[in-house]
């Protein structure tokens, strides 16, 4: 029941994620052209290859490394000021070699690139991998909450034209930067006392770059996209491309926030040797993310051209063609994301995890380079659906031989029929309708009502412990 309560926190804190860009693009997008919008994403895209490194993983990696010792307070400190000061040093290093980089390679936007530094300085204070370890989502959710809030509130007060640009883009890094720094107000409840001790920070560098390598491939088809679309096209195709991946990873986000509530709670099991119970989570784990996966994937498909006409605006009608392609990753991420987060890294098969993201990786690249000089944007997308599932299917045969998550994936059938049933029938008594906002909602609805039936026609359990569950806690915190 813990784990769900904390999935639940911070599911309704990936809501208020999912909400606020619904208020905020439409206002975003009638300021800024696909340029502007292109700019900020190009610029983010190269920035992130810094914060990157400047974090080495830690998110992953402190999470795991406290959870497997948070019975222990003397344990829990000295790693957590290892850690802390590990990504310290490597997030200093990450500014100086960045700023550098701006101030004497790059030619413009030079003023965007500096506040996009900000995001490599919150890595260095960043320690939301400490709470989330000690499973205490509420705190993680609540600040976050708040300054999210403060972040939209900003935007629609201080943005006003698309003179703006610079002003919009330090909200965002200002608002992120402000989230991390507020966790530290609640250091003291777990961490007591200072220690430093660098032959401990030393020992943490070899597993940090371990994390490091798999994050860095992932990075590659992740952000590498954008960049390659703004060297090889144009930047106005970065910016239909980066609307497009908006929306798929605003509800991605929704799904992996499950992820990040699972890995302490799977390293815990490990660490206590507790493998059948392991293999049992990892099964209902598929089933539940499966539920969801599936209809949103084909729901967001089926909805994105009307979607994208009042939501974006007409400018950007392209974006749609798009998002009705990429929705279809949304299923490939959440299974790998079970796959590689939530059982490789907590049994510490980095190599295995590597593995299957290098060939991402590569699949991405090698993609990119034939089809984004042809297609633009869209070979983007087809380059980003084939690495994604190429992931899944390379992690599914590696993984295998600790467990076997095939007959799980096979338990989904029932969510991917009536997941089809859905679309269509969506499709047959809404196409005929005008792009307007009203007919997005009516499919919207047609659509959850078209799956829940489906859902219980086909006697779905997974539907029925979900709404028991969903009850039992409202009950007990009401």
């Amino acid at each position: 029941m813990k784990v769900f309560k904390n999935y639940l926190f911070n599911a309704s804190y990936q809501l208020l994620v999912i909400i606020l860009p619904l208020i905020t693009i439409p206002y975003v997008t009638r300021i800024f052209t696909p340029e502007q919008i292109g700019i900020n994403a190009y610029t983010f895209s190269v920035s992130q290859y810094f914060v990157l490194f400047a974090g080495l993983g830690v998110g992953i990696y402190g999470n795991r490394t406290i959870a497997y010792v948070k019975s222990d307070e003397r344990k829990i400190i000295k790693n957590f000021w290892s850690i802390f000061f590990a990504v310290l040093i490597t997030s200093t290093i990450s500014l100086i070699v960045y700023l550098v980089f701006i101030l004497f390679i790059i030619k413009k936007n030079t003023s965007i690139y500096i506040v996009q530094s900000l995001y490599i300085f919150a890595i260095a204070i960043d320690i939301s991998w400490l709470f989330m370890a000690m499973e205490d989502f509420r705190k993680i959710v609540t600040r976050n909450t708040i300054v999210k809030l403060i972040g939209v509130v900003c935007i629609f007060i201080f943005v006003k034209s698309d003179k703006d640009l610079v002003l919009y883009i330090l909200i965002l890094a200002l608002t992120n930067l402000l989230g991390v720094a507020s966790m530290w107000l609640y250091l003291n409840q777990y961490i007591k006392s200072f220690d430093f001790d660098l032959q401990m920070i030393r020992k943490h560098f070899i597993p940090l770059i371990r994390i490091y390598i798999p994050q860095l491939a992932i990075q590659v088809y992740v952000i590498m996209d954008k960049t390659m679309l703004g060297t090889l096209s144009s930047q106005s195709e970065v910016g239909y491309y980066d609307m497009s991946q908006k929306i798929v990873k605003i509800l991605l986000t929704l799904l992996t926030s499950l992820g990040v509530v699972m890995i302490p709670h799977i390293s815990s099991l490990l660490a206590a040797k507790k493998y059948k119970e392991v293999e049992k989570t990892i099964g209902l784990t598929f089933t539940y993310i499966s539920y969801f996966s599936f209809p949103m994937a084909f729901g967001l498909s089926t909805i994105s051209k009307g979607l994208t006409e009042w939501f974006f605006g007409s400018e950007y009608a392209q974006t749609g063609i798009l998002m009705s392609f990429s929705a279809f990753i949304i299923i490939a991420i959440s299974w790998s994301n079970i796959i590689g987060n939530q059982l490789l890294l907590p049994m510490m098969k980095e190599k295995e995890f590597t593995i299957s993201v290098v060939c991402g990786a590569f699949i991405n690249i090698i993609i990119n380079l034939f089809l984004i000089p042809i297609l633009g944007a869209f070979g983007a997308i087809i380059a980003t659906i084939v690495a994604e599932f190429i992931v899944t299917l390379v992690q599914i045969v590696l993984v295998k031989k600790y467990i076997n998550v095939i007959p799980h994936i096979v338990k989904c059938w029932k969510s991917l029929l009536a997941s089809i049933i859905m679309l269509v029938t969506v499709y047959l008594t809404t196409n005929r309708l005008p792009l307007k906002i009203t007919t997005t909602f009516l499919q919207i609805f047609i659509g959850l009502v078209t799956y829940f039936l489906g859902m219980w026609g086909l006697r779905s359990e997974i539907q029925r412990d979900i709404i028991g569950k969903v009850f039992k806690f409202f009950i007990k915190n009401s």
